[in-house]
């Protein structure tokens, strides 16, 4: 039978897919690149423990295959020799030097692969006849051990506990399974994220570390700070009450004291300004208050003890009691001070003092014991008087002591002037000064001058009639 034309031609291009198919088929599935090295480079990698990986199995870079494991060959004349691994890896695929070699598992029962993570994407690739050396490589632990390991935390736990964290667990999670899942996948694209850019995820790591070990040392005060908390918030619970009373009147109570310190406004500030000026002047004197405070309690006890079977007038005890007086106590004396005009107390200038400016009150005026008008007068000490003109005898320069004598000599019965003879000096003498008594009780005493005086001023008693004491030296009742 002839074949015509269009027969003969199908024929042939059927016979071309053919050996098209057979080559692709060849090449991709059989794998004649990888057995005869066309396209293809080997790099060996070093393992303490294969970890189950076997000839033919995938070889990854981050998460795609680029080749295969060609062989795996252990040296059994020296045990201490490491396994190696030959991968045979796509030439177009280039991979860092400093990579190091994971073996991996592709599920907790699946077929293992070795996965390639670089430690940078700097440097030169990987080329024909590289070794990547064991220290860098990792191996799995070995299911056998891992199994063991389970079944024996299994064991130490008892069933009873086991059911209830199930069902625990169960209640916690029941009827999430759509948010479950959404976690799932959410926590993969996490996963590829960081394995695309896989150094700083790296980085993110390594710095985590020191934050995890300070959390490990301050365990201890984290649970005891949790804790802590716990019971705040369950006192805040038993309190809610309360708690909801304070809120419902604490706006109330604010404004109370808003309104409060609006009326206060005018003199608050100054009665605080007042304050801090006596503030400071306590301060200063804090030593002395404290030696004061400390002092004089015991000194009174003693004392009051000493003279308690003495009966001072009609009281059965010493009047030693700590009394605070003001400003006006005693009052100022402004009489005499016509001549002195007032300046402001912020004018800090030089004044001239004004001359013959004194207190010209009565002498016996008991509210002012201040001032020159009662200064002793030095020809007699029983007068007091503001001016020497006022004493005994005047003016010293009036005295016939301190006049000048014919001659030129001056005081006394003087010599002679020139040459002449000199005749002796005879002088007065003068009378001797010497202290009086005075009854404490009255204050009474006679001067020299015969005459009776009261000393202080006289307080008046139960029937009305007034009763000096040495007291009211000091102070005025």
């Amino acid at each position: 039978m002839k074949l015509t034309g269009f027969v003969r031609w199908q024929l042939i291009a059927f016979a071309v897919l053919t050996v098209v198919s057979v080559v692709y088929g060849t090449v991709h599935y059989i794998g004649i690149g990888r057995v005869t090295g066309i396209g293809t480079y080997r790099v060996v990698a070093e393992f303490d423990d294969a970890g189950g990986v076997y000839p033919t199995g995938l070889v990854s870079y981050r998460g795609v295959t680029v080749g295969r494991v060609d062989a795996v060959d252990v040296d059994l004349t020296d045990l201490s020799a490491p396994v190696r691994v030959t991968l045979t890896i796509d030439s177009t695929i280039h991979i860092p030097r400093d990579s190091a070699a994971h073996i991996r598992s592709q599920s907790a029962v699946g077929e293992q692969y070795v996965d390639l993570i670089p430690a940078s994407a700097d440097g030169p690739d990987l080329a024909e006849g590289d070794v990547l050396p064991a220290a860098s490589n990792v191996s799995p632990t070995p299911t056998k051990d891992v199994l063991e390991r389970t079944m024996n935390l299994v064991s130490t736990i008892s069933p009873e506990n086991l059911e209830t964290t199930i069902d625990e667990v169960s209640g916690g999670v029941g009827h999430t399974g759509e948010r479950l899942a959404r976690l799932v996948d959410s926590s993969q694209r996490l996963l590829s994220l960081a394995q695309v850019d896989l150094t700083p995820t790296l980085r993110l790591i390594d710095d985590a570390e020191p934050l995890l070990r300070t959390g490990n040392r301050v365990a201890d005060d984290l649970r005891s700070s949790v804790r802590d908390l716990a019971s705040f918030t369950d006192q805040l619970a038993m309190s809610d009450g309360q708690i909801r009373t304070l809120l419902r009147e604490t706006p109330a109570a604010a404004d109370e004291v808003t309104e409060t310190f609006d009326e206060l406004t005018p003199t608050l500030p100054t009665l605080l300004a007042d304050l801090q000026s006596v503030g400071q002047v306590l301060r200063v004197n804090v030593p002395n208050l404290r030696h004061i405070l400390t002092v004089y309690p015991a000194f009174t006890s003693g004392t009051l003890y000493s003279v308690k079977d003495f009966e001072l007038g009609q009281s059965p005890q010493a009047p030693l009691d700590v009394k605070l007086g003001n400003t006006l106590n005693p009052p100022p004396c402004t009489e005499g001070y016509g001549g002195t005009q007032r300046r402001d107390a912020s004018d800090t200038s030089t004044v001239p003092a004004v001359p013959d400016q004194y207190c010209t009150a009565r002498p016996d005026n008991p509210k002012v014991a201040r001032g020159a008008r009662n200064v002793q007068c030095a020809t007699d000490p029983s007068v007091r008087t503001g001016l020497v003109a006022d004493c005994p005898r005047g003016l010293p320069s009036t005295w016939p002591e301190m006049l000048s004598r014919p001659g030129g000599a001056a005081g006394g019965d003087g010599a002679t002037g020139g040459d002449g003879p000199k005749k002796r000096r005879t002088t007065r003498a003068r009378p001797a000064v010497r202290p009086i008594p005075y009854s404490e009780t009255t204050g009474r005493f006679r001067g020299p001058d015969g005459v009776t005086y009261f000393v202080g001023t006289p307080t008046r008693t139960a029937s009305g009639k007034e009763k000096a004491t040495w007291q009211s030296l000091m102070m005025t009742w």
